[in-house]
């Protein structure tokens, strides 16, 4: 699990590395076009997480990979707002649960910062999320405090609010595609003797496709002839 999240981080760090590289090997007088896209209208995004979504219920949590889609949405300004989906593969607990189906939804605020490009973004993010947890106890016993005085065969289903802090970044790769790659603590209110625990551990990686704002133009009407300014160069 280590490795392939290296491998991961180093294919995002290295990207746009790989980018300058390929424009430092262009003959000597080459003419290089600055791309400077505008702040996207809203981005789609789709990707893989590796998550500790049990990580309040085991001893030892295991770091689960599961799909993740988002939408975000450009406010104003360096303002964001995220509506985000987790899903993970259903799984077994080694010692006290079986068919553990779990899945988020989150709603984020971000706040961004761009380069002077703009093709790249650092971004912090705080929200909401509900953490939807779904899982038969075995009956074996453990140190599990949801597991504790549970019948085996029982069914339990676990629905619980949290809160998301994290960051992470955008990078604009080819005109209005790029990567997106962030990472996340939920914490949750705990029904045990702990008031507040850590719920969840993220790490989320993937493609997004961004949506530029509409371009406005000004027109004025002189009889039956309409005149219309774009920006110079349109």
């Amino acid at each position: 699990m280590k490795t392939r999240l290296l491998k991961i981080l180093a294919f995002v760090i290295l990207s746009p590395a790989l980018l300058f590289s390929q424009e430092a090997d262009l003959p000597a007088g080459t003419a290089i076009k600055e791309a400077s896209p505008s702040t996207p209208l809203f981005q789609m995004s789709a990707g893989v997480v590796y998550s500790s979504i049990d990580l309040s219920r085991y001893i030892s949590s295991v770091a689960y990979r599961g799909y993740h889609f988002r939408l975000v949405t450009h406010l104003k300004g360096m303002f964001f707002l995220s509506t985000e989906y987790s899903t993970f593969r259903i799984h077994d607990s080694p010692s006290a649960w079986k068919n553990v189906s779990t899945r988020k939804f989150d709603i984020n605020g971000h706040v961004s910062f761009a380069t002077d490009n703009n093709l790249t973004r650092i971004f912090v993010l705080a929200g909401a999320n509900k953490h939807e947890w779904h899982a038969t106890r075995t009956g074996f016993t453990d140190q599990n405090q949801l597991a504790n005085g549970i019948p085996e065969g029982e069914i339990i289903n676990v629905n619980r609010w949290g809160v998301n802090f994290g960051c992470g970044f955008t990078q604009t790769l080819y005109e209005n595609i790029g990567i997106f790659g962030d990472y996340r603590f939920c914490f949750a209110k705990s029904s045990g003797f702990e008031k507040v625990r850590i719920m969840d551990v993220m790490t989320t990686v993937g493609i997004s496709l961004s949506f530029p704002h509409p371009q406005r133009k000004k027109s004025f009407g002189t009889g039956n002839k309409i005149y219309k300014w774009t920006k110079k160069g349109a």
